[in-house]
């Protein structure tokens, strides 16, 4: 598949991330950009982004970077972070591959929101469970 072949597929198969409200908007060599738009479902109970949006798109992102070599990935192992919280979106995550062997792709991903803020950052890393 190329770049935009994957982006439909995504966007057109992950029901947790069209639930979520969630989509990839680019895919390239080892990078990828993931957009949430934001409503009520995805506020916690002090009315800002629930920590769960985030992790999900960092999840989302990383994935969409690992599997633009055309191989299929799942999440092994992520060490996240959440620095500042916002009740505003949309919000987007940029995943940016930053190793890639025979079976493991390590990808580092941040979080900003609509006045670019940094939000949260992770690193992702994703098992190859072939092609």
């Amino acid at each position: 598949m190329d770049y935009q072949e994957q982006i439909d597929y995504i966007n057109r198969e992950n029901a947790f991330m069209t639930y979520n409200h969630i989509r990839v908007a680019a895919v390239e060599d080892g990078k990828s950009k993931v957009i949430a738009e934001i409503d009520k479902t995805s506020l916690n109970v002090h009315q800002a982004i629930h920590g769960g949006v985030y992790y999900t798109m960092a999840d989302c992102a990383a994935g969409a970077a690992a599997r633009s070599d055309g191989r299929k990935y799942v999440t092994m192992d992520a060490d996240f972070h959440y620095l500042h919280g916002t009740d505003q979106g949309p919000i987007q995550a940029v995943g940016s591959a930053v190793h890639r062997g025979k079976t493991l792709c390590v990808v580092n991903v941040e979080i900003t929101g609509p006045d670019g803020q940094l939000l949260a950052m992770g690193t992702f890393t994703m098992f190859c469970l072939g092609e």
